[in-house]
C-alpha cells in the first residue's frame, strides 16, 4: 500500500461496524472486513488481496476441542495433554474467586 493511502485506510477502518458479542462473529471477521474494504477502496490490488487472504486463512476460525489437526489427529488423541495444567498460571482466571 502506498504511504499516501494511510489516512484513507484509517478512515475506511473507522466505518466498518463492530457487531460485538455475536455467536457467529469474531475479531478475525473484522480483519477480513478491513481487508475487503481495502480492496474495494482500491488501496490494494486484487493480487495483493488474494495473497493476503490466502496467508490469513490458516489462522482463521476458533479452535474447538475435538477438531482434527493438520496431521489428522484430534486434540483428544494427543497423549499427555489431558488434565495437564497450563504452562503459565499468569493469565488463568479463576471465576470462583
Amino acid at each position: 500500500m502506498h504511504p499516501g493511502w494511510w489516512d484513507t485506510c484509517i478512515g475506511t477502518v473507522r466505518t466498518i461496524p463492530i457487531p460485538g458479542e455475536g455467536l457467529s462473529w469474531n475479531c478475525q471477521d473484522y480483519v477480513i472486513d478491513i481487508w475487503d474494504a481495502m480492496l474495494a477502496g482500491e488501496m490494494i490490488n486484487e493480487e495483493t488481496w488474494a495473497e493476503g487472504k490466502e496467508r490469513m486463512f490458516p489462522f482463521y476460525g476458533q479452535k474447538f476441542g475435538g477438531q482434527e489437526s493438520e496431521d489428522g489427529s484430534s486434540e483428544e488423541e494427543e497423549e499427555g495433554r489431558q488434565g495437564q495444567a497450563p504452562l503459565s498460571e499468569e493469565f488463568v482466571l479463576d471465576s470462583s474467586e
